[in-house]
Order: C-alpha cells, then sequence, then structure tokens
C-alpha cells in the first residue's frame, strides 16, 4: 500500500469516526471532543486536569475551557486538592 493511500485511508477512518460519534450522541450536548474527555474521566476517576490535557496531547488551558463548559453542563465536579490549591481533581456526575 502506498503512502497517499494509507493517508487517504486515515482520512476516510476520521471523518467516518466523526459522523459516528455526530449520530451517536445526537441527543446528547456533548461535542465530539468532550466525548474523549468524559471517558478518560470515568475510567481515571480523580484525575487531574493536567493528566487529562497530557493523555490526549492537548494544551492545558484547552482543558480548563472544555472541562469549564462540562461542569456548568453538571456532567462532571471539580474538587480542589487539599495540598495544592492549584489542582483539580475531575469525577463524572450521575448526570454525566
Amino acid at each position: 500500500m502506498e503512502y497517499k493511500e494509507v493517508i487517504d485511508n486515515l482520512e476516510r477512518f476520521h471523518i467516518l469516526r466523526k459522523l459516528f460519534f455526530q449520530r451517536t450522541f445526537a441527543d446528547s450536548k456533548l461535542h465530539s471532543g468532550q466525548i474523549a474527555i468524559m471517558n478518560y474521566i470515568y475510567d481515571n476517576e480523580g484525575c487531574t486536569q493536567a493528566d487529562l490535557a497530557d493523555f490526549l496531547k492537548v494544551s492545558a488551558a484547552s482543558i480548563a475551557t472544555s472541562t469549564k463548559r462540562l461542569q456548568k453542563s453538571d456532567m462532571i465536579t471539580k474538587k480542589i486538592d487539599d495540598d495544592n490549591l492549584r489542582c483539580k481533581h475531575l469525577f463524572v456526575t450521575e448526570k454525566g
């Protein structure tokens, strides 16, 4: 298989994956990027925003914005670490 074919197949896969998530979560208020965040928090209860940013390979600012939106939607809660007030642990709510 040629390099171009691999790239084309990956692009098709990415589009199909995005369509799958859009259709699957159409009734949900989650955006496609938030699904990965919710999955990680669910699998790693009590993780920090830094853990999440590192895992998803995105900026801390991006995670802060996304988690703030999820918190406003009552999908997650943030609990401040007793030893480090800047560190927030993330938990999925019952609604989430």
